[in-house]
This record gives C-alpha cells, structure tokens and sequence, in this order.
C-alpha cells in the first residue's frame, strides 16, 4: 500500500480562528474510484474531517464531498489525533461506519503499539 502525501492539511486556517483537517494522511487505494466502487457499501470512500468552527468543518465536510468522498465527521480538533500517524484511522482503507468506529475506539495510551502493528501490516504488504 502506498501512502499519499499530505493533500489537504488545513482549511480555513485564518485569522478569524476557523479551522478543520481532513485528507491528512490518506492511502492510494482510497482516492481510486475503482476501491471505492468495489470495497464500499456505497462506492464512495469516507474521509474524516476535524474542526472547532462549526462552519469551517462544515466547509470542509462539503468540499470532502464536492470531491466524490463520503464525508466522515472526526469531532474537535484536540480529537484530531484519532486521524492521524499511529492510530487506527490513519492511512487505512476502510469504510465509514468501519471509519467511525475506529475514530470513536482509538486509544491515545497505545499509539505506540497502533504504530508498531501499522509497521509489521506495511512490512507484510511489501514482502508480498
């Protein structure tokens, strides 16, 4: 699995305070329109999106998806380490309710052990 890079990090990050994440670390896989229309109940891949302001996150939720996403809402930005390296919703393929629940469970205290897993599934992947 290939890991993108960072294709949306911030969105409204402006003087006025408005800020949300999403499209932060997601895999190749996610953004094929041909994973989606096969490994998704709806063909379309969710994406999470993080955010203080109601109406930043809410622009964000609808650009995430304006771009052909399904629209996954992460909570608040001191929640967005759920999304992000060592943590279960982190470059994974997965559905939104699969998504959700993976947001919703993630367990700050084992951020470690999510990564040390995360590293032996990418060394699996590679060694064929």
């Amino acid at each position: 699995m290939s890991i993108t890079t960072t294709l949306f990090g911030a969105f409204a990050n402006s003087p006025f305070g408005r800020s949300a994440t999403a499209l932060v670390g997601i895999a190749r896989m996610t953004i094929s329109p041909a994973w989606a229309a096969s490994a998704t109940e709806t063909g379309v891949a969710p994406i999470s999106v993080a955010g203080d302001h109601f109406d930043a996150k809410a622009a964000v939720l609808r650009l995430v998806d304006d771009l052909g996403f399904d629209p996954v809402d992460g909570g608040d930005l001191d929640n967005s380490w759920r999304q992000q390296p060592g943590t279960p919703a982190y470059c994974r393929d997965l559905e939104a309710a699969v998504l959700r629940r993976a947001l919703a469970e993630a367990d700050r205290s084992r951020i470690a052990e999510y990564r040390a897993e995360q590293e032996a599934r990418i060394r699996g992947n590679i060694a064929g």
